[in-house]
């Protein structure tokens, strides 16, 4: 699994397991939380959001991009645990 770390309101380090696969992908991703996704978003290289998904708290979330172009997204995701962003490659 892969790990992003933030610091947290009490400032203690906390370490935020998600995964995307398969990355890069076509049709769609397939993003996995340890702990609850909350909400999904979706912003191009250049910042713009392009989508933003609420969830009920969910360890897993199948994605679909076919409407999206080819090219690089940040996925942020928001967890139980905190925040985590990941890059996202959609050919």
């Amino acid at each position: 699994s892969v790990s992003a770390f933030l610091l947290n309101r009490s400032s203690d380090l906390e370490i935020i397991k998600v995964a995307l696969y398969p990355n890069p992908a076509q049709d769609a991703v397939t993003i996995l939380a340890e702990d609850g996704l909350q909400s999904i978003t979706i912003c191009n290289v250049l910042g713009q959001q392009i989508e933003r998904i609420a969830l009920p708290s969910t360890n897993q979330y199948s994605l679909d991009l076919s409407s999206y172009d080819s090219g690089i997204y940040l996925v942020s995701l928001v967890t139980e645990s905190g925040v985590a962003t990941r890059r996202l490659v959609v050919q």
